[in-house]
């Protein structure tokens, strides 16, 4: 068998103008994760990343810290399939007809980004209510076609590789989460929920052949645990 390390994208800029770009904290999360799978002894025969900006320098980082420690890596390969869902205009898109059934919410609606409570009050209700297909969202990726697109993803990762490889993804906690659910069979509601657990530069690890691919481990972080580094563990 083979295995696949599916390594979440380090702390994005919650609340900025450019959410796609790593925080300081991200950065430092990013090279942490590097020493440790280097110190580890994790090589990989492929290293793969989504396209947006937080995975992709995620990747180059941990390749940047592996060239500088003598052991280089394959150059960084992106498949889209690992990006994550369209979180903002789902938001935007369901936020207020949820106001509309339900007009308490929009209390919480309004201090988003100045209560962690109000925030994920608000997420959890809207994303739970995506996932549920009630609603159509014009221009908008569903969420059966969010988890199709990460499945071929996976499957072209399968079907490629040989016996023994290693090979590494930066993902988002929703293509995480994603995937541990074609692995696993677990519903929807579940793989949602998941997604809200995984930390930044968590490691989910898997076992696969062509044919067949098993979880072996998810949301690994002892990296930022044991790095001594105050406030490096972080979920978004």
């Amino acid at each position: 068998m083979s295995d696949l390390l599916v390594i979440r994208h380090g702390q994005a800029s919650f609340g900025k103008g450019n959410y796609d770009r790593l925080s300081e904290t991200g950065e430092a999360q990013a090279v942490v994760a590097a020493e440790w799978l280097h110190g580890n002894g994790w090589r990989f025969d492929a290293v793969i990343s989504g396209t947006l900006e937080r995975q992709r320098r995620t990747a180059e980082i941990i390749r940047n810290v592996y060239a500088e420690k003598g052991a280089e890596l394959p150059e960084l390969e992106i498949l889209p399939g690992f990006d994550e869902h369209a979180t903002a205009s789902v938001m935007r898109a369901l936020l207020p007809v949820l106001i509309e059934e339900e007009p308490a919410l929009a209390i919480d609606a309004e201090k988003l980004f100045e209560s962690k409570r109000s925030f994920q009050m608000v997420f959890e209700r809207v994303m739970l209510r995506w996932i549920s297909g009630k609603d159509r969202i014009p221009d908008v990726e569903s969420w059966e076609d969010f988890n199709a697109r990460v499945r071929n993803a996976l499957q072209e990762i399968m079907v490629r590789s040989g016996r023994g490889h290693k090979v590494a993804v930066v993902a988002s906690g929703g293509s995480i989460s994603a995937s541990v659910r074609y692995a696993m069979g677990i519903s929807d509601e579940t793989a949602m929920r998941l997604s809200w657990q995984i930390a930044n530069t968590a490691f989910t690890r898997f076992k696969y052949t062509a044919e067949r691919i098993t979880l072996d481990g998810f949301n690994c972080y002892g990296h930022l645990e044991c790095s001594g580094v105050e406030g490096i563990l972080t979920y978004r």
